[in-house]
């Protein structure tokens, strides 16, 4: 099956608190206290200036003088909560905006924030449930064109490390509509899904659209020939192949499987030319495995002569007899015993053969046929003890004796 790697997402959710820690704090009321009032305006000064320890500081250490005062109390956990951020404590940082949400004391718009917040610090600490409860709550209180299509993003993408692919991919094909033009991580995020539930045909459209945005991507190219090969849209698949060979930065991860499928469709003197050509101009190697393909092509493409140049040279390469017993078949199904003989003992002495007493029978055979009764006997005697081969190694020495 198609998979697609699962990445991360944690930087995009840090530019996302980046931006919102600028926009979203509430402003004191005059109920505030001088005092906290005061603290908070030297504490974002500092935070201005970089020196977010001292501002943390600030805070908490007024934090202690407040108690009893719920609204001073909230609005010092509000600005904590930022100023964890920013130090990437993330855990600090929702402890303290779920207790300034919890109050109830700040504003309504403070307080939605807040709520984002905590569904984006909750991805950050992997409490994806809890990401997800809080995203969705925010949901019902947020505007129509504000920060909804993120916050699908982000149930989507919580969804999907709970490995509930079904409700990610419900929420990010919302995310998606909602958002123009789409980031490429949540094209690729919503990609992930398809491949996951198995709905190739909209995965197909997804990875159409990666493709015109990223066409040097190798990964693309690839994804959609699988996407195409699991619904057995061979022709698709081939021709994206062929596609994907004419751009010089991808062509060698494909070409393989290119003329592969050439030979699938029922193509295989394709495959064969576009092989030999790459192995002749230098772009594949010349070894064995490349060698004995090229032979498979050309055997299936009836061109038993390009068969027998291949194998030969898959032979050279090979340190068994198999690719020699098999250039030794095509030569007796020519009848020509002469070139099989060589051919069959080399492949026996090299060894690793599947059937070495078949061998031993297709030796004696050819032997016969050239005149060599000696080599044929010894070759025949040792194919009769596989008791496969009894019957025919004596019918051929029976033959011997006339």
């Amino acid at each position: 099956m198609v998979r697609l790697k699962r990445f991360g997402i944690y930087s995009a959710i840090i530019g996302l608190l980046m931006a919102l820690a600028v926009n979203v704090l509430a402003a004191p009321k005059k109920g505030v206290t001088r005092g906290t009032y005061q603290i908070i305006q030297e504490s974002n000064k500092a935070s201005e200036q970089g020196q977010f320890d001292e501002a943390i500081k600030k805070l908490q250490a007024w934090l202690k003088k407040v108690d009893g005062l719920p609204y001073d109390t909230a609005m010092l956990q509000q600005h904590l909560a930022f100023a964890y951020l920013k130090i990437d404590n993330a855990k600090a940082a929702y402890e303290n905006a779920e207790s300034a949400l919890q109050s109830e004391e700040l504003p309504d718009a403070a307080n939605h924030n807040l709520r984002w917040l905590m569904a984006q610090l909750a991805y950050m600490l992997e409490d994806y449930r809890d990401s997800i409860v809080q995203a969705k709550h925010w949901l019902k209180e947020a505007q129509p064109n504000k920060n909804v299509g993120q916050a699908h993003f982000l149930i989507g993408y919580s969804y999907y490390q709970l490995s509930d692919f079904q409700a990610a991919t419900a929420h990010l094909e919302q995310a998606v509509q909602l958002k123009n033009p789409v980031p490429l991580d949540w094209q690729r995020l919503l990609l992930a899904t398809y491949l996951e539930t198995k709905h190739f045909q909209k995965a197909e459209k997804v990875l159409q659209q990666l493709i015109v945005l990223q066409p040097q991507s190798a990964m693309w190219w690839q994804y959609l020939v699988g996407v195409y090969l699991e619904q057995e849209k061979y022709d698709q698949a081939l021709a994206t192949l062929v596609a994907a060979d004419h751009d010089q930065s991808v062509q060698d991860r494909y070409f393989m499987q290119m003329v592969q499928l050439y030979d699938h469709r029922g193509i295989p003197v394709k495959a064969a030319k576009r092989l030999q050509q790459a192995i002749e101009e230098g772009r594949l190697a010349k070894t064995h495995k490349h060698y004995k393909l090229l032979a498979h092509f050309w055997f299936n493409a009836r061109e038993f002569e390009q068969a027998k140049v291949a194998l030969s040279k898959a032979a050279t390469l090979s340190e068994t007899g198999q690719e020699d017993l098999l250039l030794a078949r095509l030569y007796i199904d020519d009848y020509d015993w002469k070139q099989a003989v060589p051919l069959l003992q080399k492949a026996i002495r090299k060894g690793g053969l599947k059937s070495p007493g078949r061998a031993q029978l297709m030796l004696g055979v050819s032997a016969y046929h050239t005149q060599q009764k000696e080599l044929a006997r010894r070759a025949l005697l040792k194919a009769q003890k596989n008791p496969n081969l009894q019957k025919e190694a004596n019918y051929w020495l029976a033959q011997l004796s006339l």
